[in-house]
C-alpha cells in the first residue's frame, strides 16, 4: 500500500497546509477495516500535470491492503480536506461524504458491491468554498443522520494564486511567514448542514436550524451525547469554540455556559471519559505557543452540563507550547484499562528553506488512572516515533486482535499506518446496530463494567481532525474476564447486555 499526499508547489497559503484527513472504516461489510486516503491540491495553475486522485484500500485480511480504487469510483480529482463515512440511508453500508478547498462537499452513496455513485449534496451559493471538518448526526431523534459541514474561512482563489508569486509575509508568533498561511487574517465562513429528508435527498439549512458556526473558523465537530439528543462540539481556530445544544433538531450554542468558549487554535477532538466517572470529557489539540485542552464534564444541581479545563493539574501544560497537535484518539496502549492519548502533530510554519513545513513527531500521553498523563516513549522506529507534518488521524483495530491501529494522513507526504501490538490482559469490542434511532447508533453510549474499572465510551462522529475512525468501540478491561455492558441510545433508553465474554467483538442490537 503506498500513498502520497500533494499539495500545489511550495506552503504559501491555508489551504495548502491544512489537510489532508484519512477514513479507516469497514466498507465492504466484510469485518475488516479499510482505508480511504485524501488527496490534496487538483489546481492545475498550481500542480502541473494530471490532477492528484484520492485512493481507495481494501483491507484483504492478511495484513495487506490491495488497491481498489479504479473499479470503486473513489478515484475522485479535488482538493480534498476532510472525510466523513456514516450509513446516511440505514442500508448497514458507510457512505462517504467529502469537504475540499475550491469545492462544493461531495457525498457518495455506497452500493454495497464495492462501488460508490455520486449522491447529490446541495451545491454550495457563495464563491471559493473552504470545506473542513464533517460529522453525522441524529439531529432529530428520528433515526436519520444529518451532515454537519464546517466551512474554514473566506479564501478566495485570486488570493491562491497571487500567493504563489509573492514574498510577502507577516510575524507570526514571532517567525516569518508568507502573509496568507495567517489563519488570522481572514473572515470566519459559515458551516453547512444537510438535513436528511430519508428519500435519497438532502436540503441546506444551517442558518435556520441554528448549526451555521457564523463567528467561528471550524475545524473539527464531534457528537457529544446528552441525556436527550446529541450535542456538537466544535473545534474554532483563533476564534471561541462552540457548544451546539441540541433543542429538538435546532442548536444553541451554549459555549460560555458551558465554560468551553475559549479563543485558540482549536485544531482535532478527540471523546472519552478519561477518568472513569461516567460522564464524557473532550480533548482539544492546538496550535503553538497553547496548551492542549482537556475538558472534564461536570453538573451542575439542576444537570446542567458544563466543562472545566484541567490541561494544568493533568499534565498537559507541562508538554510546553512548541507542539502543533492535529488529529487525537484515545486509546489504551498498555492494557491498564485507563484511556491513552495519541497526538499526531506536523507544523504550520515552514522551515527555513521555505520549501517545506517543520515536521514534528506524534505524543503519545499515557494515563496515571485518569490522575496525570505522562509522555512515553513510542516504539522505536515506528510511526510514532518518527517526525511527521502530520493532519488527520482515524483509528481502527484492522486485524481485529483487540490493538487500535493509527493511519497517519500527511500534508504533501506519505500515508502512514502504525500497527499497535496487543498489550497484555482482556479486551472487548462493541457494535452497535440502532434500529429505532440510527443504523450507525451515533449519539449512543456504552457503558463497560469490569471489576474496578467502570468504562464509558461515546459512539460520536466526527472526532480527530478531518478524518473518520471506525465505529466499533474497543474496550481494554485488564484482568477481568466476564465484563458487564449496557448501552444507553441516542432515544435516552438504557438497554442491559449483561455478561459478555472477553477477547471478541459482541454486537448490540436496539430492542
Amino acid at each position: 500500500m503506498e500513498f502520497v499526499h500533494r499539495e500545489g508547489g511550495r506552503p504559501v497559503a491555508l489551504p495548502q497546509v491544512m489537510g489532508p484527513g484519512v477514513a479507516f472504516r469497514d466498507l465492504d461489510g466484510d469485518g475488516l477495516a479499510d482505508l480511504v486516503w485524501v488527496q490534496g491540491a487538483g489546481d492545475h495553475e498550481l500542480t502541473p500535470g494530471p490532477p492528484p486522485r484520492f485512493r481507495y484500500f481494501r483491507n484483504l485480511g492478511d495484513g495487506t491492503f490491495a488497491d481498489a480504487t479504479a473499479p470503486s469510483g473513489l478515484d475522485v480529482a479535488g482538493w480534498g480536506m476532510g472525510v466523513l463515512a456514516a450509513d446516511l440511508d440505514n442500508d448497514g453500508r458507510p457512505d462517504l461524504v467529502f469537504t475540499f478547498y475550491g469545492r462544493s462537499p461531495a457525498a457518495f452513496r455506497n452500493q454495497g458491491d464495492g462501488t460508490f455513485r455520486p449522491w447529490a449534496l446541495p451545491p454550495e451559493v457563495r464563491p471559493d468554498p473552504f470545506g473542513s471538518g464533517l460529522c453525522a448526526v441524529d439531529a432529530r431523534g428520528i433515526g436519520l443522520l444529518d451532515v454537519l459541514a464546517l466551512s474554514y474561512v473566506d479564501f478566495s482563489h485570486d488570493d491562491l494564486i497571487a500567493a504563489g508569486s509573492t514574498k510577502a509575509g507577516v510575524e507570526i508568533r514571532g517567525k516569518w511567514q508568507p502573509r496568507l498561511l495567517s489563519p488570522f487574517l481572514p473572515n470566519p465562513r459559515p458551516a453547512l448542514f444537510f438535513q436528511n429528508r430519508g428519500d435519497l435527498t438532502f436540503r441546506e439549512c444551517a442558518g435556520e436550524v441554528g448549526a451555521a458556526n457564523a463567528r467561528g473558523k471550524g475545524l473539527a465537530a464531534a457528537v457529544l451525547p446528552a441525556e436527550s439528543g446529541s450535542d456538537v462540539f466544535v473545534a474554532n481556530d483563533v476564534t471561541p469554540c462552540a457548544l451546539l445544544h441540541d433543542d429538538g433538531g435546532r442548536y444553541e450554542d451554549v459555549a460560555v455556559a458551558a465554560w468551553v468558549a475559549e479563543v485558540a487554535g482549536s485544531m482535532g477532538l478527540a471523546l472519552t471519559d478519561y477518568d472513569h466517572d461516567g460522564e464524557i470529557d473532550v480533548f482539544c489539540s492546538r496550535w503553538i505557543q497553547e496548551t492542549h485542552a482537556l475538558y472534564r464534564a461536570n453538573r451542575r444541581r439542576d444537570g446542567a452540563r458544563y466543562f472545566t479545563n484541567v490541561a494544568e493539574v493533568t499534565g498537559l501544560a507541562d508538554l510546553g507550547t512548541t507542539h502543533v497537535g492535529w488529529g487525537c484518539g484515545w486509546l489504551d496502549v498498555n492494557g491498564d484499562g485507563w484511556e491513552d492519548l495519541v497526538v499526531v502533530q506536523g507544523h504550520t510554519f515552514v522551515d527555513d528553506s521555505h520549501e517545506r513545513l517543520v515536521a514534528q513527531p506524534p505524543l503519545v500521553l499515557v494515563s496515571e488512572r485518569g490522575q496525570r498523563f505522562v509522555r512515553a516513549a513510542a516504539p522505536a522506529g515506528s510511526v510514532l516515533a518518527t517526525p511527521l507534518v502530520a493532519r488527520g488521524a482515524a483509528f481502527a483495530d484492522y486485524d481485529n486482535d483487540g490493538a487500535v491501529d493509527v493511519a497517519v494522513a500527511q500534508n504533501n507526504g506519505p500515508g502512514r499506518l502504525w500497527h499497535a501490538e496487543r498489550p497484555p490482559g482482556h479486551w472487548l469490542a462493541v457494535e452497535l446496530c440502532g434500529t429505532h434511532g440510527s443504523r450507525d447508533a451515533v449519539g449512543a453510549v456504552v457503558h463497560v463494567d469490569a471489576g474496578d474499572l467502570k468504562l464509558t465510551h461515546p459512539a460520536t462522529s466526527g472526532d480527530s481532525y478531518l478524518s473518520a475512525s471506525s465505529a466499533r468501540l474497543t474496550f481494554r478491561i485488564a484482568g477481568e474476564t466476564r465484563p458487564r455492558v449496557r448501552v444507553r441510545w441516542r432515544s435516552g433508553r438504557t438497554q442491559e447486555v449483561g455478561e459478555v465474554p472477553p477477547d471478541r467483538i459482541v454486537r448490540v442490537v436496539e430492542e
